[in-house]
């Protein structure tokens, strides 16, 4: 089972399930949300698919390390001063994720794709994480 880490959320995120979208128009700040995710196993590998329109490649930042994936970044939005807000939910500015999977990554072994908003990551495991066929012999 993977584990997946965001940071915390805003305050208004608390009460958006009761009250809708009444805190919509109080607060048109930007934020960090908890973006679309996919995460599928292959007999070798993982995949982690994450939608992240709006951002270019050289907004992120992916690191690997024993078992974890962290996928961070930041894009920057058009500032339009002259405009008045009546809804702005394409505000997703920041993605912070960490993903903790059950075995070692091959971390020399790792691909990254971005296409059309779509960042795509295989992960291999770590050959010690791979099942290996044990051959019995008579004696």
């Amino acid at each position: 089972m993977t584990m997946r880490t965001t940071q915390p959320s805003t305050f208004t995120d608390t009460f958006r399930f009761p009250f809708g979208h009444l805190f919509e128009t109080l607060d048109s700040t930007p934020q960090q949300s908890r973006g679309p995710l996919d995460v599928s196993e292959g007999t070798d590998r993982y995949f982690v698919e994450m939608d992240l329109p709006g951002f270019t490649i050289e907004d992120l930042d992916i690191t690997v390390m024993g078992r974890e994936l962290h996928v961070k970044g930041r894009r920057e939005m058009p500032k339009h001063e002259d405009r008045t807000w009546h809804r702005r939910d394409a505000r997703r500015v920041e993605v912070d994720e960490i993903l903790r999977f059950p075995v070692e990554l091959d971390v020399d072994k790792v691909e990254a794709s971005f296409a059309n908003g779509v960042l795509t990551i295989e992960l291999p495991k770590a050959g010690a994480a791979l099942p290996k066929k044990i051959q019995v012999k008579t004696k």
